[in-house]
């Protein structure tokens, strides 16, 4: 079995992915997550699929929510950064959205349908975020810790300036979610930016906060705070992006610089807070009541569920489509408990990949399952222990699975809470331990990594397995 995470030749695997993917004049477009090249292909049939995953260096390839994503591990960075000197040393360079975006990333030969289509906007959007997501989450919980414990009083002012740094990403989210929004939709980012300042802009958030009415050109403008909301800017910049090609064919060249972006602000600002942004947030309202009424009529099984369907919604990249409804939940509610169910997924999949560890004399794969074990519990990161691991030699995966479910039933019966969305790893349950359900989501991720762990152990694996794959 080959090393196939521990690659340092990332130039000669940036070279085998670049020719496998079908070169250049296959690929519309590159991203990259935490594990994942993401690739939207123009001809998927181009690329040599069983090939790449042979690759030393690729861990698996999935062709999911119109993405060709090649999984290379956390090493993905050096990967990327690779594959994209391949690209420029050959003249080529990576197509970027342009600033004044006539059309978005889709294009003929790769037109995108129904939950294909859904999956890949979600995480078109929301991807580029998660970095200073996930920061300000973790700071959030720290905060949460230290004023708890009584480390730090609320009242300070070291605490005001940490929570403003904790807090700012999430109040502003909407004005985030208009860059990444237009990059998608392939609308103007300073137009889209103007539209999403207007929902928050101060003037009006006071007028909402004393309960004052308004109305434009006679038309009553109903007031809604949209700090920290989701559905709503993206929907208004997509609606612009519409907006922006119309006006573009119909204008004449010569003055289509200046008035087409005075008549998209123009346009867009009322239209978006008469119509738009109140339809929205009833629409995300509504999702988040029926939501939680489920949630709320069985925790038990719907934390079961939840948390056996996350691993595997990860495989295909399909968790994406989770997002909104725990973004719209933040935005709503100030909290989310659909993410706390999923808790023992991490340390599951580590405590699995652990159990191979002890218990394989290959000296590769030993290698291997230790990093990525440690890579899960410590680093957060699941994909390697999943697809290296786990999913490989498939009973440790449907262990894991079990116990995630049993921790997902605890978190459930709790009703635990997430007030921001963290990286769960073995450094951050200090911080989730003080919020509420603390216990439980610590209790789930013992479930999780001490079941996975033990049914590896003792009947999961043995390395008769590593002649059957």
């Amino acid at each position: 079995m080959a090393d196939k995470q521990n690659v340092r030749d990332y130039s000669t695997l940036a070279k085998t992915i670049y020719d496998g993917v079908g070169g250049e004049e296959n690929i519309q477009s590159l991203t990259h997550c935490m594990t994942r090249l993401r690739f939207v292909l123009r001809d998927e049939s181009v690329a040599a699929t069983e090939k790449l995953k042979k690759t030393e260096g690729v861990l698996n390839v999935l062709q999911s929510g119109g993405q060709y994503q090649v999984i290379v591990g956390t090493h993905v960075e050096h990967v990327f950064n690779a594959v994209e000197t391949v690209r420029g040393s050959k003249g080529e360079a990576a197509p970027r959205q342009n600033e004044n975006n006539d059309k978005s990333e889709q294009t003929e030969q790769n037109e995108k349908k129904g939950l294909s289509l859904l999956l890949d906007t979600i995480s078109s959007i929301f991807l580029p975020i998660m970095a200073g997501m996930m920061g300000a989450g973790i700071l959030k919980g720290i905060l949460v810790m230290c004023t708890t414990l009584g480390w730090m009083s609320a009242e300070s002012g070291t605490y005001a300036v940490l929570y403003a740094a904790a807090d700012a990403f999430f109040y502003f989210l909407p004005v985030i979610l208009a860059v990444t929004s237009a990059k998608k939709f392939g609308a103007n980012q300073s137009v889209a930016l103007a539209i999403a300042g207007a929902f928050l802009y101060p003037n009006l958030v006071a007028l909402q906060a004393a309960g004052s009415s308004i109305s434009f050109i006679g038309i009553p403008v109903k007031l809604i705070n949209y700090g920290s909301s989701v559905i709503p800017v993206i929907a208004a910049v997509y609606i612009l992006s519409k907006l922006e090609k119309f006006l573009n064919k119909i204008m004449p060249q010569l003055v289509k610089g200046i008035f087409v972006p005075v008549l998209c602000i123009a346009i867009m600002v009322p239209a978006s807070l008469i119509v738009i942004g109140p339809l929205t947030s009833l629409l995300g309202d509504s999702v988040a009541a029926g939501y939680t009424a489920l949630y709320e009529f069985m925790p038990a099984v719907a934390g079961l569920i939840l948390a056996v369907l996350w691993p595997i919604l990860v495989i295909f990249g399909a968790h994406w489509g989770l997002v909104p409804i725990v973004m719209n939940n933040f935005a709503v509610y100030g909290y989310d408990t659909l993410l706390p169910v999923t808790i023992g997924t991490n340390f599951a999949m580590g405590g699995a990949a652990l159990a191979v560890f002890l218990k394989t004399k290959n000296r590769t794969l030993k290698e291997f399952a230790g990093s990525s074990s440690f890579s899960a519990i410590v680093g957060g990161v699941t994909e390697p222990a999943i697809y290296g691991v786990n999913l490989k030699y498939k009973k440790p995966f449907y262990i894991a699975c079990a116990s995630i479910g049993l921790g997902g039933i605890i978190v459930g019966l709790a009703s635990a809470q997430y007030p921001a969305m963290f990286t769960v790893s073995a450094l951050t349950l200090p911080a989730i331990a003080v919020l509420k359900g603390g216990i439980s989501m610590l209790i789930a991720a013992i479930v999780g990594f001490v079941g996975a762990f033990a049914g590896t152990y003792l009947f999961g694996y043995n390395d008769r397995m590593l002649d059957e794959n």
